[in-house]
C-alpha cells in the first residue's frame, strides 16, 4: 500500500479571533454520516471509513426519522460537494490546491484526488480525527495528489498548517457556529485563498429540519439542534453580505437531483472571493 502524505502540526499562536477554528466539528455527526454511506451507497471506500457504531447509529435514525428525502439527501451530499467544487476551479487552473477543512471520515478529498490527478488535495483536521482515519485507510490504495494534514486549529493559522499555500477551493460545513463567529472565519478563509478562490459552505436550512422533526418518532427537540442553521435564502444574503466575498450562489440538494426529491436539510453556498 502507498500512503498519502501526513503532515503533524501542533502548539504555535494564532490570532485570537482564529481560535474559532480550533473547535472539534462534531465527530459524533461524522461518525453519523459515514454510517449512512456505507448503508445506503456500500462502495468499499464508504464502508472502510465508517464504523460499527456509525452504521448503527444510521440505522436507528433511520428508523426514528421515517423520510425518504432524509435518506437521499445523506446519499446525495457528497456527490453535490464534489460537482460544486470541480466546477468551481477556474478553466485555467492546471494545478488547483483543494482544502477539505473538518474531514472527518468524508470520503470527499478521496473522490476528488483519484478524479482531479493534476490537483494537490488537502483533508486536515484534528490529529485525533486524522489518525482514526488512516488506520480506516490502511488498506485502501490512496492517491498519490492526497495529503493528510493534522492541525490544532486553534493553536497555528490554517495557511500555516497548508505550507504557506493559497488554496483554490475550501470546503467547510458551517453548521457549528453563531452568525457573528461565522463570519469572522469565512472573512479569514477569505484572506487565505488564492485570488479566484472559492469556499463551497454547506450550512443547515430550518425548513428541512423541521420536516424531519415532523416526521420523527421520537426525540423531535434534539434533532437540529445547529447554531449555524438559516431559516431562508434572504437570512444567508445577509450573512454573506457581512463578509468580503465579491458574490455568492445558494444551491438546494433538490435542485441538483429532483427526480430523487431530496430533503434539502442542508444547502450548499459557493462564495467567490
Amino acid at each position: 500500500m502507498e500512503q498519502n502524505k501526513q503532515v503533524f502540526i501542533s502548539h504555535k499562536q494564532v490570532p485570537r479571533g482564529l481560535t474559532l477554528l480550533g473547535r472539534n466539528q462534531q465527530q459524533s455527526a461524522s461518525e453519523l454520516q459515514a454510517g449512512a454511506r456505507a448503508e445506503l451507497t456500500p462502495s468499499p471506500l464508504n464502508q472502510a471509513l465508517s464504523s460499527m457504531r456509525g452504521r448503527l447509529v444510521y440505522q436507528t435514525a433511520r428508523f426514528l426519522i421515517n423520510h425518504e428525502g432524509f435518506t437521499n439527501y445523506v446519499a446525495l451530499r457528497i456527490p453535490l460537494a464534489k460537482q460544486i467544487i470541480q466546477g468551481a476551479i477556474p478553466h485555467q487552473n492546471k494545478h488547483p490546491v483543494i482544502v477539505e477543512l473538518g474531514v472527518g471520515f468524508s470520503p470527499l478529498s478521496v473522490l476528488l484526488a483519484e478524479e482531479l490527478p493534476n490537483a494537490t488535495v488537502i483533508e486536515l483536521d484534528t490529529e485525533e480525527i486524522i489518525k482514526k482515519r488512516q488506520k480506516r485507510l490502511r488498506n485502501a490504495n490512496l492517491p498519490q495528489n492526497l495529503e493528510s494534514v493534522a492541525a490544532d486549529l486553534s493553536q497555528v493559522s490554517l495557511l500555516e498548517a497548508l505550507g504557506g499555500r493559497k488554496p483554490d477551493v475550501i470546503e467547510f460545513t458551517g453548521a457549528y457556529y453563531v452568525h457573528d463567529e461565522l463570519i469572522e472565519v469565512l472573512n479569514y478563509f477569505h484572506s487565505v485563498l488564492n485570488d479566484e478562490g472559492s469556499l463551497a459552505m454547506y450550512i443547515p436550512w430550518q425548513p428541512g429540519v423541521d420536516a424531519i422533526r415532523a416526521t420523527a418518532r421520537f426525540f423531535k427537540r434534539q434533532i437540529g439542534d445547529y447554531p449555524g442553521i438559516v431559516r431562508n435564502v434572504e437570512e444567508i444574503h445577509t450573512l454573506m453580505s457581512r463578509t468580503n466575498f465579491q458574490s455568492h450562489t445558494v444551491i438546494f440538494p433538490s435542485q441538483y437531483a429532483p427526480h430523487l426529491k431530496p430533503l434539502d436539510v442542508e444547502v450548499m453556498v459557493l462564495a467567490k472571493r
